[in-house]
């Protein structure tokens, strides 16, 4: 199954400013009993060529849950791994709201 989806991210060159970034992903694999999502992103303006993520629900302990994600993705020319691990976290947030709000 493929999907595009888009998120707003932080710019690299103006750290005021946003930009919509969109990929098109394809669910890989899915087990709902360990509860993860394995996909990979294709198209994209991200600048993304090789990128395989797995996003992973744990239990806290605390009657609530850990979000864990694993990536494999190739360097991005221009940007630095800061950058990248920015848009990446605020990529997480997005995804954490999401599935706040189907609770």
């Amino acid at each position: 199954m493929q999907a595009k989806r888009a998120s707003k991210s932080p710019s690299p060159s103006n750290a005021n400013a946003t930009i919509v970034l969109w990929t098109r992903e394809e669910l890989l694999a899915i087990d709902v009993t360990k509860k993860y999502v394995t996909f990979e992103i294709h198209e994209n303006n991200r600048g993304l060529d090789k990128f395989i993520g797995t996003n992973q629900l744990l239990p806290n302990g605390n009657n609530g849950c850990i979000l864990k994600r694993l990536i494999v993705a190739a360097p991005i020319d221009g940007v630095t791994y800061k950058e990248f691990v920015n848009s990446l976290n605020v990529n997480l947030e997005d995804i954490m709201a999401l599935i706040e709000n189907l609770f």
